[in-house]
């Protein structure tokens, strides 16, 4: 069983910072809310992941938990009517359990499984290679060797999970989570969006069992092979999961397996593209500890035990062994960033142990068949590093990269490189303690950190194991923590940094609605008047939009949101008289509809399609007013914001980010038979979970 608590209040101690150069200390990070869970596990450090629209996912024994700050409703806008507590407050959104948990007392794993399917495969014909591979290398017996024993259908839970940075927008506004599961098989689960978890009576769902289907349709005895080599007993590990990995736009999932094989998956969205994976590669790396994609020179490193590194081009699926100039190497890579630095050169950070380590790699055109990969400096960190993550956001740093290093001690640290040649550090400089006074547990270890897409949100997981004979269990804390908000002082500058981040979808970084302006509602007892701007496009509309709801400003909110939908109309017409002018005389009568109501400036009448639900009279649309419709009788109705059509209780669903209405078309309705060819480009935004001033 597992307690879960909410604390509101929490202050990090603080943590010493000896023998480390040019730090200098900042103000502790802002509380947000925090999360924890007793009697519970955590497998591995990568145990955690944050996604576009602020979803915090973290693994333990007894499953994963989902989580998101609460966002403001439109009643709960005004100062007088929020409080602390309703600001600070998260919600679950879900719970996800281990699918094929079993009832017996012996296997937590159901025979159902597929890694007990595999398991019972190789058991009799395979196990025994392993065992005669010691003969030959004795130093061959490992902790990895465990995984082909009953050990592995004993353990619950998830290892890792991995949202996937696909847009929301084209998957109906659901979040992709990948995991991987404490009997190392790989799930892809989708995550419901709130405008569906009520409807649907479920939160998540899995979507496919990626382990499953890649023993579908490959024939396992052809990567379990038998020869004279000694390092073969690595190919029995070949069903075993150790790492997985989106690129920059979730259209590629990189599973790297204990046997060293690397398996590419193409994705569109929740969907795989094809039955079969793209590839499958063989490393020949024996012990596989860690791998980073690189989307600009679309490079994959995979890391290895005893210094194995090498590169997979994507367009060639081509092995390049990578060479470290180093003599005294000897420790492993536990975590690494791959960042461009200029046109052909690539800056690798690594950490082993307290010791984070930078190289770079030539990536010259003509470059021969290995990389040459050359150390440039080092800095030593307090306790051993747990994790890496690259700040794009940072007005601080905009000529410099600038790296963030969590640490097991719970502190973060800044790690500054110029961009300029030649490649040094500038600085390294402690952005945050740890510890939490509030928290009695000791010793409290940080096991992984996030940071939102927006780099507003940081999400960090906590573990206290329990130290006792055969107890494999301990505490978990999850706390959230405001970043960059802290910057940003008075009421007007908070405002402002949030309409002028148009640079960020509104969709893709939502949860600013939960972080910057709760400052705002706090202190703004009057109606904040925003200033005019000349050059007013949608994206910029669309925050200010945003920002007129959360402060319930109604003179204004209606003024934005027509001037936003007469941008949409203009660009919805553009887009449909592209694709249907020539053929007007085949459009169903609704599809019809919204044509003439996308190019037409003047009133239209809806006929008997829409009739007023009061009177049943016909609805009328004006041109100057895009959010509601009248009837004879001056009944308002209101219109939905992308089809520009009046609501109906039939096809009415909540916008997945707001709380706004819009009409759902589903894939199967007639009419709107000649849109529905264009759903996954032209016209998706109609077939969408996102309403016009979320996207």
């Amino acid at each position: 069983m597992k307690k879960v608590n909410r604390n509101k209040s929490t202050s990090p101690s603080t943590v010493s910072t000896a023998n480390i150069m040019s730090i200098y200390s900042k103000s502790d990070l802002e509380l947000f809310s925090s999360y924890s869970h007793e009697q519970v596990h955590i497998y591995d450090k990568l145990c955690s992941s944050i996604s576009s629209s602020c979803e915090i996912a973290y693994c333990t024994s007894e499953g994963i938990t989902i989580c998101v700050p609460q966002t403001y409703q439109r009643q709960l806008s005004s100062s007088q009517n929020l409080s602390s507590s309703s600001s600070l407050s998260s919600i679950v959104v879900a719970r996800i359990e281990y699918p094929f948990e079993s009832n017996d007392q012996i296997n937590s794993v159901s025979t159902k499984s597929t890694s007990s399917f595999i398991f019972e495969k190789l058991k009799d014909k395979y196990l025994s290679r392993l065992y005669e591979a010691y003969k030959h290398r004795p130093t061959s017996l490992s902790s990895f060797d465990r995984f082909l024993c009953n050990d592995t259908i004993k353990y619950k839970g998830f290892r890792r999970c991995l949202f996937s940075p696909f847009d929301i927008r084209l998957n109906q506004g659901q979040s992709i989570l990948a995991t991987i599961t404490c009997a190392h098989e790989v799930f892809i689960y989708e995550i419901i969006s709130s405008s569906k978890r009520f409807f649907l009576s479920q939160s998540s769902n899995l979507k496919i069992d990626l382990t499953k289907l890649l023993f579908e349709n490959i024939q396992l005895e052809n990567y379990l092979q038998d020869t004279n080599s000694e390092d073969d007993y690595r190919l029995l590990y070949f069903h075993l999961t150790s790492h997985i990995l989106w690129n920059q736009t979730g259209t590629l999932l990189f599973q790297l397996q204990y046997s060293g094989h690397i398996i590419i998956w193409k994705f569109y969205g929740s969907t795989i593209l094809n039955e079969k994976s793209l590839s499958i590669i063989d490393t020949k790396i024996n012990k596989p500890l860690t791998m980073i994609w690189n989307e600009q020179a679309q490079l994959l490193l995979i890391i290895g035990k005893e210094n194995q590194r090498v590169f997979i081009k994507l367009d060639q699926m081509k092995l390049f062994p990578i060479n470290i100039n180093h003599h005294n190497d000897y420790m492993n890579t536990e975590y690494t960033q791959l960042i461009q630095w200029n046109r052909n050169t690539l800056l690798l950070v690594e950490s082993k142990i307290n010791y984070c380590l930078i190289y770079t790699i030539l990536t010259d055109e003509n470059q021969p068949s290995t990389y040459n990969c050359n150390q440039v400096d080092y800095r030593i960190l307090p306790s051993p590093i747990v994790g890496f993550q690259e700040e794009q956001y940072s007005s601080s740093f905009l000529n410099h990269i600038s790296i963030l290093i969590g640490c097991e001690d719970g502190s973060i640290h800044c790690l500054i490189i110029s961009r300029e040649s030649p490649l040094t550090i500038v600085d390294m400089k402690l952005v945050t303690s740890g510890q939490m006074k509030s928290c009695s547990r000791k010793p409290l270890l940080l096991r992984h950190f996030n940071l939102s897409s927006n780099e507003l949100l940081l999400a960090r997981i906590f573990y206290s194991p329990i130290v006792a004979p055969n107890v494999k269990f301990g505490f978990v804390l999850c706390t959230l923590h405001r970043w960059l908000s802290s910057t940003v002082k008075s009421t007007e500058n908070i405002i402002e940094n949030f309409l002028e981040r148009i640079d960020i979808p509104l969709w893709r970084s939502f949860d600013e609605v939960a972080i910057l302006l709760n400052e705002i509602t706090h202190s703004t007892n009057q109606n904040y008047q925003i200033k005019k701007q000349t050059n007013q496009n949608v994206l910029f509309l669309q925050r200010v939009c945003r920002l007129c709801s959360l402060l319930n400003n109604t003179k204004q909110i209606e003024i934005y949101e027509n001037q936003l939908l007469k941008i949409y109309r203009y660009q919805f017409w553009t887009i449909l008289n592209s694709l249907f002018s020539k053929m007007m005389n085949k459009l169903t009568p609704i599809e019809l509809l919204i044509y003439r109501i996308c190019s037409n400036d003047q009133q239209i009448y809806s006929s008997t399609l829409f009739m007023c639900p009061m009177c049943n009279t016909s609805l009328t649309m004006l041109a100057d007013d895009l959010l509601f419709s009248t009837c004879s009788n001056k009944h308002m109705w209101p219109r939905c914001c992308r089809t520009l059509l009046p609501l109906s209780f039939d096809s009415a669903q909540k916008c997945s980010l707001c709380d706004r209405t819009i009409i759902l078309i589903d894939t199967n309705n007639k009419n709107y038979s000649n849109f529905l060819q264009y759903k996954d480009h032209e016209l998706n935004i109609l077939f969408s979970s996102i309403c016009t001033f979320c996207m």
